[in-house]
């Protein structure tokens, strides 16, 4: 799974280096890769760390809901730069998908792909937003990543 996120990364932001849509203001990241509910939350903070990478700013605020109980883990991110992230990841069943979308101030970018089912493998979660991620959804409130 690391690997697949890896390239999704670099597509993506090759495609913003083009400067195609000016600074990107938005980003709304869906996955669906994995039937292993233990896997939602690292890939939640993957998908936030990858936004913000995208958003080429520092997460301040995370909002984050559901758990490994519901089936999905959605996260509402605030940048420090003024940005905003809307990221959801979802269990399987059905088809695996990664549905993202990019908003800049001059247009958008729309990245669509339904990868071949993934091997079940481990996944390190980035750290900072793993712990932020963690942390609202036990408290049902906002939290800063430390």
């Amino acid at each position: 799974m690391k690997a697949y996120l890896d390239w999704i990364g670099r597509a993506v932001a090759d495609k913003l280096n083009q400067d195609a849509i000016g600074k990107p203001v938005f980003a709304r990241v869906f996955l669906r890769l994995s039937a292993d509910h233990g896997t939602l939350e690292p890939l939640a903070a993957a998908a936030v760390r990858m936004a913000a990478e995208w958003l080429r700013a520092t997460p301040t605020k995370v909002y984050a809901q559901g758990g490994a109980r519901d089936g999905h883990v959605s996260a509402m991110v605030e940048m420090d730069r003024g940005q905003t992230a809307m990221v959801s990841v979802e269990a399987l069943p059905g088809e695996p998908s990664a549905m993202l979308l990019i908003l800049g101030q001059r247009g958008s970018f729309r990245f669509d792909d339904y990868p071949e089912p993934l091997p079940p493998s481990p996944l390190e979660a980035p750290a900072r937003e793993a712990d932020a991620i963690r942390r609202s959804l036990a408290s049902k409130a906002a939290e800063v990543p430390r």
